[in-house]
């Protein structure tokens, strides 16, 4: 099932977006998935994210690699 590519990316948190505001296409991975599946995080720099085991990575990885 392939999703509008353009809505998730414009949903997807930047630096203005914290994850309160994020939307319900955003996809979460876990380090190991991560690593398995070649994906790079959007986000690394706010705190809230740094030391926790899921990031958000861009979800065009997900629906066309």
């Amino acid at each position: 099932m392939m999703r509008n590519t353009h809505d998730m990316i414009t949903c997807l948190p930047t630096k203005e977006k914290t994850r309160e505001r994020l939307c319900q296409n955003d996809s979460l991975y876990s380090k190991e998935e991560m690593e398995r599946y070649g994906l790079q995080p959007l986000l690394l720099e706010h705190d809230e994210v740094k030391n926790v085991d899921v990031v958000i990575v861009q979800a065009y990885h997900q629906a066309y690699e």
